[in-house]
Order: structure tokens, then sequence, then C-alpha cells
């Protein structure tokens, strides 16, 4: 009977000892922080802008639809463009805006940073109240048609 006692004492301070250590380290949240979504659709496009978590957005889809954003300040988020048939008309301020497959590309947020990747046709058209756009084109084999209405940071 006293082993028995000994042995439920020793057991229930290992839980008390395993729950207060577990009080005092704080979770690891840097990879719940880190979240990639992939849209089809304007409503995707606006629950993923509205999202804290939400640190990437790729816009893909076959259809040949129109995306919309509106002026906002997105610094936090990192969008990247992956469809061939899409038309996207940005107004917002984006951390980063990747270009990897696209038809038509407005831009008109302020102080983004633009890296073109498609190796189709694509026209990317910086419209007037873009400012501070910073523009780099990586592939070679890029067809594309740059029109560019107000000062570009760098091309």
């Amino acid at each position: 009977m006293r082993n028995r006692k000994v042995t439920q004492l020793f057991a229930g301070l290992m839980v008390t000892a395993l729950v207060l250590t577990g009080g005092v380290v704080p979770p690891t949240t840097s990879l719940a922080a880190t979240k990639t979504v992939t849209i089809r659709t304007q409503k995707e496009l606006r629950a993923a802008l509205k999202d804290p978590k939400v640190t990437s957005i790729v816009i893909k889809t076959a259809k040949g639809v129109t995306f919309t954003i509106k002026d906002g300040d997105y610094s936090d988020k990192k969008l990247v463009i992956s469809s061939p048939k899409a038309t996207i008309k940005n107004y917002a301020s984006f951390e980063k805006i990747e270009i990897r497959d696209g038809n038509t590309v407005y831009d008109r947020g302020e102080g983004n940073q633009i890296v073109v990747k498609d190796k189709n046709e694509l026209k990317f058209v910086a419209g007037k109240r873009a400012a501070d756009v910073n523009i780099m084109v990586t592939s070679r084999a890029v067809r594309s048609t740059l029109s560019i209405m107000q000062r570009i940071q760098r091309l």
C-alpha cells in the first residue's frame, strides 16, 4: 500500500512538473504565420486579402476572368499571378508581385516591386496612379508589352 501511494505521488509530481514546464516555454508559431493560399475567384481573393495569416496569394485559374484588387496596403503579402487567360487590375500596394503567367496585368499601386517571369505573351500596364514601381524582367524568352504611363523607379 505504501509503494502504491509513493508511485501515485511521484506520478502526480511528474505531471505537475510537465504542466509547469510547458506553460513557461512559449509555443513556436513561425510556421503558422506563413500561409500561402491559391485562389480561383474574386470572392476567394477578397477573403485572402482580409486574412492576416495569409502571406502569399497565388491567383491560378485557366478561365478568362477579371480580378480587381481595390486600393489597400498589403505590404505584408506577396501576390503571384499564374493565370494565362486572366486579367488582373491592381490598385493596391504589395510587398512583391510576381507574374509567372498572365494575360493582362494593370498595376496602379504605389511602391510595388514587380518581377516578370512570364515566358508567354503578357500585356503589362503601369497606370498613371502607379508610383515608385520597380519592374524586373527575369525571363530571357519573354514576349511582353510594357505600357508605362507614370514614373517608374527602376526597370
